[in-house]
């Protein structure tokens, strides 16, 4: 479905979600496509469709809330479980064409898990172009938006968002509670997922090989892991697995200095267990 930004910002004044004077941005030129959902059982919602104001509503019922993501709305979806399976994570894919033609993508992948315990049957979620948006939502935070340092810059991304060309927004995929995985993946995130839940549990088992050793000696492998650099020429992904395995095993060497063997232990049997559950797989063709 494709829509005209300016024809969609009247549409959501008129809905009573304010945009901070957003139409006035001259977002003529902007054509947003939703592309259809390729999960049978997850509906997107996006801002042409009359009910998208009442599940804004619903899962920012504040207006502040509201008045403070209103910048991301004509790019925002809401997507509703319509199965009975847990959605556990879920990534957007937007990608874009800016004023002088030149391409550039956004990914959005959320842990449903993480921020509502998963999307059950009938829970919708709100995902916008910004993540830092995107969590504020999700942990009831948004009327506080405005407060924070980086705000107006994340405000001036939408408004360069609206003077892209063309915008378009899909489902990349979706991951069950069971761990699989369905839809696209353009964005590559099934390698992802599983590279990212290798790598802590090389961590964990790193570590517990250790165990009877001294502190000095965990502390010694968790630099290794906490000072390691993406190589030159890496990709995005593998700079973002990279990241992720760089902060896990800080918080384990802050938690052991800090706190102590006993609570590190706990830590590390968290994160064990998280890396299990990040693991994913595809149903064979015929299923």
């Amino acid at each position: 479905m494709r829509f005209s930004v300016e024809c969609l910002y009247r549409c959501l004044l008129s809905m009573g979600l304010g945009v901070f004077g957003f139409a006035q941005a001259s977002p003529a030129i902007t054509n947003l496509e939703v592309r259809p959902s390729p999960v049978s059982d997850i509906r997107i919602i996006d801002p042409s469709q009359p009910d998208f104001a009442t599940n804004v509503r619903e899962i920012i019922p504040d207006a502040a809330g509201r008045d403070a993501i209103a910048p991301a709305l004509p790019f925002t979806i809401v997507l509703r479980n319509l199965g009975t399976r847990k959605v556990a994570w879920v990534t957007v894919l937007y990608t874009y064409n800016s004023v002088d033609g030149r391409p550039g993508s956004i990914v959005v992948s959320w842990n449903c898990n993480a921020s509502k315990g998963g999307m059950g049957s009938g829970i919708v979620a709100l995902i916008t172009p910004d993540g830092q948006l995107t969590q504020a939502v999700w942990t009831r935070g948004a009327s506080s938006l405005p407060s924070s340092a980086s705000y107006s810059e994340r405000v001036g991304r939408m408004r360069a968002l609206s003077e892209s060309k063309t915008v378009v927004v899909s489902l990349d995929s979706a991951v069950y509670d069971n761990g699989e995985f369905v839809g696209a993946d353009v964005s590559g995130r099934f390698s992802e997922m599983n590279v990212s839940a290798n790598r802590d549990l090389d961590l964990v088992n790193g570590v517990r090989a250790l165990e009877d050793g001294p502190d000095a000696a965990i502390l010694t492998f968790l630099d290794r892991f906490a000072n390691e650099k993406p190589a030159v020429g890496a990709s995005a992904s593998q700079g973002r697995v990279i990241t992720r395995s760089v902060t896990r095993a800080g918080l384990l060497k802050a938690v052991l200095e800090g706190q102590g063997r006993a609570q590190m232990d706990i830590s590390l049997e968290r994160l064990a267990v998280e890396a299990q559950r990040q693991r994913v797989w595809r149903a064979a063709p015929d299923q």
